[in-house]
């Protein structure tokens, strides 16, 4: 009896490690984003889906020079170490990115040698970019103080991140606000050109501060559905995906 269920339990355990390993060899697979160095215009807005049938799509923008999407598809593989991947589309040259931490992919040449242009983070394509776009985030903390919605107001400071021309909108407690945003690297963001309406409303001191610190903003996380925006590594802003009550 003791044999079998030793038996039993070593193969439970085999089993247990082989689905760990795989789930861990294919974490790889999904979106990365950011925005790579262009030579005539303010950027590559590129986004790559690896598959776990092993094919990719590259979806391809230039910033400030058109709003068209290219797109190019292919076949990719991994080295043996699951740290370089070489994408080889169905026509040109093959393209290399290694990979760190099944999250962050960053161009690199066919050695694993990653390109550097100067600049930290303006090779990488990150998954962690697709947590903040195309969702409603309410303002829970504005600089280490507790946000609520007043009671009579029907409005709530909140924003939004639409990939679609990379306009950034939202409420600020009383006037709306559109502007522009850019992501780079793994987790760095310019909010610029922010224009509110300008309508006058009690308690106006939120309303400032927020969009002072939609403009001092250089960096955000994502950690259990809380976005929080970040100037040099200090916490500007908190915000949740669920809306207040």
């Amino acid at each position: 009896m003791k044999r079998i269920l030793s038996t039993l339990v070593f193969f439970s355990l085999m089993y247990t490690s082989a689905f760990s390993q795989q789930k861990k060899m294919s974490a790889w697979d999904g979106a990365y984003r950011g925005v790579l160095p262009c030579a005539d215009c303010e950027g590559l807005q590129e986004t790559i889906y690896l598959k776990k049938n092993m094919s990719y799509k590259m979806e391809t923008r230039y910033l400030g020079k058109s709003d068209s999407l290219y797109t190019s598809t292919g076949k990719f593989s991994l080295n043996k170490e699951k740290n370089l991947i070489t994408l080889t589309p169905a026509n040109g040259q093959p393209e290399y990115f290694v990979l760190d931490g099944n999250s962050v992919l960053t161009q690199s040449d066919a050695t694993g040698k990653k390109m550097d242009a100067g600049s930290a983070g303006q090779f990488i394509l990150s998954k962690n970019q697709y947590a903040i776009v195309e969702k409603y985030w309410s303002l829970i903390e504005l600089n280490g103080k507790s946000i609520k919605t007043d009671s009579n107001s029907k409005k709530e400071s909140h924003i939004s991140f639409a990939t679609k021309g990379y306009r950034v909108s939202g409420n600020s407690g009383c006037n709306n606000f559109t502007g522009s945003f850019i992501l780079t690297g793994a987790n760095h963001i310019t909010i610029s050109k922010v224009a509110s309406t300008r309508m006058a409303c009690p308690g106006m001191d939120v309303e400032a501060e927020f969009l002072k610190v939609l403009g001092d903003t250089d960096s955000y996380d994502v950690k259990g559905g809380i976005l929080s925006l970040k100037n040099a590594g200090a916490v500007l802003a908190k915000f949740t995906t669920i809306r207040k009550k």
